[in-house]
């Protein structure tokens, strides 16, 4: 890893991941559907990508006494985003390499299939408020997985090396208030171009997910040792551990990483 000199210091940070998206292709950032997070809450079941594309979800009958199908139907209906997806969307688009290229911001429910295929994309949140990061669940190590009935996520690590757990949970109502985000930059569906997922176990983890895409430094280090010979960045996959403190997140740490050969 390179010192702190101030060259690197006064260099945009994690240019290598920002500088390869948008570059070729258009470029969509797409905060998450809170509406939709909501829904998932009351009903207790996380929607099926399949469900959401299709509208379906808002129709399948749930074994629920806290609102009636009529209340459920105008709160899944209702376009929301949260304020710290809001907050990553005016950072992504404030970078120096996303100021030169058109970027848009699409809402998740907006977003079609054939988006995944053709442009760069960035889905902000996890499966609960973007279904679309399913689409990515299975050439994934790590994978977030709510539990909405306990309200416990559970971060999977499908292989874990050494030191490494097999499971991270996450449980608001413990002590420690650990919560756990995800950054992950795979190829897009068409393979033609590349798509960077930001996540968290809550609101504080998709937080703590996008500062380190952002503005950590860690990351450029890494994506320096380990970029493809392009000049694009080599799939990868970060594993953060930070503590909820009233809906915010404290300083994040990586705890596991994954790069592609």
């Amino acid at each position: 890893r390179k010192s702190g000199t101030v060259e690197a210091m006064q260099a945009p940070p994690n240019h290598l991941l920002w500088a390869s998206l948008g570059r070729k292709k258009p470029l969509l950032v797409v905060p998450g559907d809170s509406s939709l997070a909501i829904y998932n809450n009351v009903t207790g079941r996380t929607a099926r990508i399949s469900e959401y594309v299709a509208g379906e979800y808002r129709s399948v009958p749930e074994a629920q006494s806290v609102m009636t199908p009529n209340e459920l139907e105008t709160i899944a209906r209702r376009r929301l985003t949260s304020i710290v997806d809001l907050q990553a969307v005016n950072r992504i688009l404030l970078r120096p390499e996303v100021l030169n290229e058109q970027a848009s911001v699409v809402y998740a429910r907006d977003l079609r299939l054939e988006d995944l295929k053709q442009a760069d994309v960035i889905l902000i949140g996890s499966a609960e408020a973007n279904p679309w990061v399913q689409l990515f669940d299975g050439e994934l190590n790590f994978n977030m997985v709510p539990d909405q009935k306990t309200k416990v996520f559970t971060v999977v690590n499908r292989s874990p090396h050494a030191g490494e757990q097999a499971e991270y949970r996450s449980d608001p109502g413990s002590p420690s208030h650990l919560t756990y985000a995800l950054v992950s930059y795979v190829p897009n569906l068409g393979g033609n171009g590349n798509v960077l997922i930001v996540q968290g176990t809550a609101m504080a983890g998709t937080q703590a997910a996008s500062d380190f895409a952002l503005v950590n430094p860690e990351l450029s280090n890494l994506l320096e040792l380990t970029h493809a010979k392009n000049g694009f960045p080599k799939k990868f996959e970060v594993l953060l551990q930070s503590s909820n403190l009233s809906g915010g997140a404290t300083s994040a740490k990586v705890i596991a990483y994954r790069v592609s050969p």
